[in-house]
């Protein structure tokens, strides 16, 4: 039996045929989750495995040519046997190019994985000899067990397949249930290669200087949001096992022990689960090692639906720092009927305090045009923005249309949007995850943007209600929005001092620090309208009362932390 064949197969037997030199390849992701298991995994079975990591996130640039002919040198020089993409839809055309000229170059055989290669296989053919179709680490590790014996690969379960003319649609595999059977992902910057503003960095070096460090202890999500992966890949893998599936608690412990080790400027470690919602025993040991073992603040991802008092105690306790919560726009009848969330504006408001009464930051992320709000809609927003506990955080996401999901196809077919807008092809990703504020955007936007700040800054409802109705903001929009700018840059300030009297580090701050680790030509790393910070923290009294909150549940603190 083949090892693809029984999700019990031991993934670190060493391969039964020739060892291979294998070329990962990731974009915009230097904490490539995939790429960080898949390189021990090959690595354990025996195959020289390199890693390139081409730029990272918060860095709205495109790539240039003469950083692509960078990568394309590189792989010609390691002449791989495979290389395997993890392909993004932004990505799509810089990965087709460059499969094109690796192609002409070395002529190994190439595999894509990625949402956008489960999403749009047939397209992705067109480039790549493999299409993935769902985890990765069973197809790689059969993969290349077949091409080290010189086996035909065209039945390769989980994936589709081009062989000339014919294309191949293999069944899927059934999902890894045992997380823990995968590696640790490997730290060590062996065969390791970052490219990062237009050079190769020394991979060791930027690796010491991270100050944060992205885990994720669960694969899959509760959820199935319109606009969001998880609508495609849920409905995908139905009858294939369950979609849930959590690592164990040491096996996350023994991870994180060994980052702590190996990073000695880390200050804060970040839970990217789509949703950070284990069950309480779980939770109940996680908190309790976590504390113990690592004591560094951590952030999660939070629903308002699944929080409660004792749970936000426990990880408050443990170290919760802040967490990021979608609540995605203030009308009920949006998030219902268009983006399938069934929460109340209460609901939310709820969650929000609790996080508030035990002095976790709350960082809010909205999407701005949508084509199915109404004016009504949008006013809803501004009276949730308003009514919600301040201060927090809010991001403000331009409306991305990912092929495959059920908000971009709906669009489609109402006419709101053509193939164009469609991500693979727009690419907005390169430039406009963030929206609010930008010069670029239109006045009727621009209008909105500006009552939406307003609203999170804390300014009078009074206020906020008389622009709205008033003809003075829409016939000055442009120097209100310029003025929101330079209120949010102020809040900005704000809130690094408050964050210095809280003892604790500044969610921009971690941002921009962990992207840009050097002292290099600057690239607009973080998004100019990326995290709007409060500016209703405007006394040193409220300061006071905001560190007390943090501190009441902490009994001792990093002095790095303490001192950042």
């Amino acid at each position: 039996m083949g090892i693809g064949e029984a999700a019990s197969a031991n993934l670190a037997a060493r391969t039964p045929g020739r060892p291979l030199r294998v070329v990962l390849l990731t974009f915009y992701n230097y904490e490539s989750h995939a790429l960080r298991i898949f390189h021990p995994l090959l690595k354990q079975r025996g195959h020289d495995v390199h890693s390139i990591f081409f730029k990272n996130y918060f860095t709205y640039v495109a790539p240039t040519p003469a950083e692509e002919d960078m990568v394309v040198d590189l792989v010609t020089r390691l002449q791989p046997d495979l290389v395997a993409m993890s392909v993004w839809s932004t990505y799509y055309q810089l990965a087709a190019r460059l499969t094109r000229r690796i192609k002409a170059a070395v002529n190994p055989v190439v595999i894509w994985g990625g949402i956008h290669a489960q999403a749009c296989s047939e397209e992705c053919l067109e480039h790549a000899d493999i299409v993935c179709r769902g985890e990765g680490e069973y197809v790689l590790a059969e993969l290349t067990d077949r091409l080290g014996l010189g086996e035909d690969f065209t039945d390769l379960a989980g994936c589709w397949v081009r062989r000339g003319d014919k294309l191949y649609r293999n069944p899927p595999r059934q999902l890894i249930a045992d997380l823990d059977a995968l590696p640790l992902p490997d730290l060590s910057p062996e065969n390791k290669y970052y490219l990062g503003h237009g050079r190769w960095r020394d991979v060791a070096r930027w690796d010491q200087a991270a100050v944060s460090y992205d885990v994720m202890t669960v694969r899959g999500c509760p959820f199935q949001c319109t606009f969001c992966i998880h609508n495609f890949t849920r409905p995908a893998t139905q009858g294939l096992g369950t979609y849930i599936r959590r690592r164990s608690v040491e096996h996350v412990m023994a991870e994180l022990r060994m980052v702590k080790a190996s990073r000695p400027r880390l200050r804060a470690i970040a839970f990217s689960d789509d949703i950070f919602a284990p069950p309480r025993p779980w939770l109940e040991e996680f908190c309790a090692r976590y504390k113990e073992e690592i004591g560094l603040p951590f952030v999660i991802f939070s629903f308002p639906g699944m929080v409660d008092e004792r749970k936000v105690g426990l990880l408050r306790e443990a170290g919760l720092w802040c967490t990021t919560i979608g609540i995605q726009s203030g009308s009920e009848r949006i998030r219902r009927d268009c983006y399938e969330r069934e929460t109340s504006n209460e609901t939310i408001i709820n969650a929000c305090r609790i996080f508030a009464q035990f002095g976790v930051q709350r960082n809010l992320d909205f999407i701005l045009d949508n084509p199915y709000e109404t004016d009504e809609d949008r006013y809803e927003t501004i009276d949730l923005l308003l009514r919600l506990p301040k201060p927090f955080y809010a991001n403000f996401f331009s409306l991305t249309y990912f092929p495959g999901v059920d908000l971009t196809e709906r669009a489609l077919r109402d006419g709101y949007i053509t193939r164009d807008d469609v991500e693979d092809r727009a690419q907005k990703g390169y430039h406009l995850w963030g929206g609010a504020l930008m010069p670029i955007r239109s006045p009727e936007n621009l209008y909105w943007d500006v009552l939406y700040t307003m609203a999170v800054h804390g300014f009078p409802r009074w206020l906020v209600t008389r622009l709205a109705k008033g003809r003075l903001l829409r016939r000055n929009v442009r120097q209100f929005a310029r003025c929101m700018r330079w209120v949010s840059t102020l809040g900005a300030w704000k809130q690094r001092v408050a964050d210095r009297w809280a003892g604790r580090p500044n969610l921009l701050d971690q941002y921009f620090l962990n992207t840009n680790r050097e002292d290099v030509p600057a690239e607009p790393v973080v998004h100019p309208n990326f995290g709007l910070a409060p500016l209703t923290l405007s006394t040193r009294a409220e300061a006071g009362k905001l560190a007390a909150a943090y501190r009441q549940t902490t009994s001792e603190h990093s002095p790095e932390v303490a001192s950042a």
